[in-house]
């Protein structure tokens, strides 16, 4: 709410005090009705201006927020479609996202703080748990299999690095 200080004493230290405790204007007796109401209507209608803006503002930022989750979701999306391919490299993703290999890079560096190679590695390793998790596959060489991993030691080793357990110990755990 703007503040107006209506007073009687018109010395320079006076207003330079006021204003400096965050009074918004300063009014010396005399003064006219209608100097006062036109003050008042330019302080509101300033608010209301700089508050519209503010909301603007928010508005264009969440929009940006809502372009970078569509991109990640994008990329994402490309990696779960050809998840079961253990052949999909960085460059397979850069084609399917229109991308160079080094503005895929830059742009999963930014989106993530991951590379493009530890992303897709997230990612088949967060399907994998998932499959786990909810018992869609009952056997590890077929979860393996289904988030595109070659091979059992690697995806064994890559998985208790990410969640602290072997994934035949949490197929075991899920199945009981």
């Amino acid at each position: 709410t703007p503040f107006i200080m209506v007073t009687a004493l018109d010395y320079e230290e006076n207003k330079i005090d006021a204003f400096n405790i965050g009074v918004d204007d300063y009014v010396v007796k005399p003064f006219s009705k209608n100097e006062l109401l036109a003050r008042v209507n330019c302080l509101i209608e300033n608010k209301q201006k700089r508050e519209e803006w503010n909301n603007e503002e928010s508005e264009e930022e969440s929009e940006v927020e809502s372009y970078k989750e569509k991109k990640l979701k994008h990329i994402k999306g490309i990696i779960l479609e050809n998840i079961h391919y253990d052949d999909f490299t960085v460059t397979d993703l850069a084609d399917h996202v229109n991308l160079s290999q080094r503005q895929l890079e830059r742009t999963v560096k930014k989106l993530t703080g991951l590379t493009p190679v530890k992303l897709i590695l997230e990612v088949r390793l967060q399907e994998a748990y998932k499959k786990i998790k909810n018992k869609d596959e009952e056997d590890v060489n077929n979860v393996r299999y289904s988030v595109g991993f070659k091979s059992a030691s690697y995806f064994s080793v890559k998985f208790k690095e990410r969640f602290g357990v072997n994934p035949s110990e949490l197929l075991k755990e899920e199945l009981e």
